[in-house]
């Protein structure tokens, strides 16, 4: 059964003005994450919003909270994935920027008037993308994902040289008029396939300011998917470098298992970490069926550098000098 919600405050903007920004997320069965998700869009000031979500008939009490959101445009119907559920959003969509947000993130406050000002003040950027911080479910810093993109490390993003993250990243609307919508035949790695066709027309901007909060859970969809995420990788490459560029395409297929490999390496850690030692070996394991040949793997030797540590100074030792660097990182780079 579909239920479809479309009149509210959010469709016009405040004063009947039409909004400035649409925020569109997609969701399915996310009852416990959906209220901060829309809580951090509604907390944002100086900008006319319209956040729309797209939920795929949900049957944990997800559209309980919609009902309860008189400030979101929602519909809640089966779709064919995630993919699926943004164009969805974006034909909805009214305002002339897009902002993709997922039901387990959130907006860092006044993210939304930063990225709105920087579009308006440079007419000629197309996509902008934020700093993002990764955080576990008690709200503790995983990870600082600086904004740092360009269409070189677009292309060989197995090297790490760029961060795009697609809660952190923000569009034109009429990008989309350019190189089409979302590919909903890909499920986990779709933000890159259009990332990837975007690079091909338009330029890159990054903003020194913390835009997005995404949740890392274990029923996260990245948490689950690097394999699928890299055969879904495969699978876009194969749709734009193969006909055009048949040896990138071959060399790529090879950065695409060193990527794989190298996030299960960081899975193998994180588990270790949190002390469970089956999914340490069992992520390891898969880091080795993508590139059978470890040791051959730059990733492979601070991977090692990281377990010694953390044996050698134990977990409470290891968390300081971990958050120390990344203080003195996040500095320099500002700083830069």
């Amino acid at each position: 059964m579909a239920f479809n919600h479309m009149e509210s405050d959010a469709a016009t903007g405040s004063g009947g003005q039409p909004p400035e920004i649409s925020i569109i997320t997609p969701c399915y069965n996310a009852v416990h994450h959906l209220r901060d998700a829309i809580e951090s869009v509604r907390r944002q000031e100086g900008v006319r919003i319209e956040h729309i979500v797209v939920d795929a008939a949900s049957n944990d009490g997800t559209v309980d909270v919609l009902r309860e959101s008189p400030d979101v445009r929602w519909i809640s119907e089966p779709d064919q994935g995630q993919a699926d559920a943004f164009n969805k959003g974006l034909a909805m969509a009214r305002g002339h920027l897009i902002g993709w947000l997922n039901a387990d993130d959130m907006y860092e406050p006044g993210a939304l008037a930063a990225v709105v000002r920087f579009f308006r003040e440079h007419p000629d950027a197309f996509l902008v993308n934020g700093h993002l911080i990764r955080v576990d479910p008690a709200g503790k810093q995983l990870e600082y994902l600086p904004a740092k993109s360009s269409r070189f490390w677009l292309r060989h993003f197995w090297f790490r040289g760029y961060w795009l993250n697609h809660p952190s990243t923000f569009y034109r609307k009429t990008i989309f008029d350019e190189i089409g919508p979302i590919d909903i035949r890909l499920h986990y790695a779709m933000d890159y396939d259009f990332y990837l066709r975007a690079a091909q027309r338009f330029e890159f901007h990054d903003i020194d300011f913390l835009t997005t909060r995404m949740l890392v859970h274990a029923d996260a969809k990245t948490s689950q998917g690097w394999d699928n995420f890299a055969a879904d990788v495969q699978r876009s490459l194969a749709k734009v470098w193969k006909p055009r560029n048949p040896l990138f395409y071959a060399y790529s297929l090879l950065g695409v298992r060193m990527y794989a490999a190298k996030s299960h390496l960081v899975e193998s850690f994180i588990a270790l970490r949190e002390g469970r030692r089956s999914d340490t070996v069992r992520e390891f394991k898969r880091a080795a069926a993508w590139w059978p040949a470890l040791p051959l793997l730059p990733a492979f030797y601070p991977f090692c550098g990281r377990v010694g540590l953390r044996l050698m100074l134990g977990e409470s030792r290891y968390s300081r000098l971990r958050q120390a660097a990344s203080g003195r990182w996040r500095e320099k780079n500002k700083a830069g």
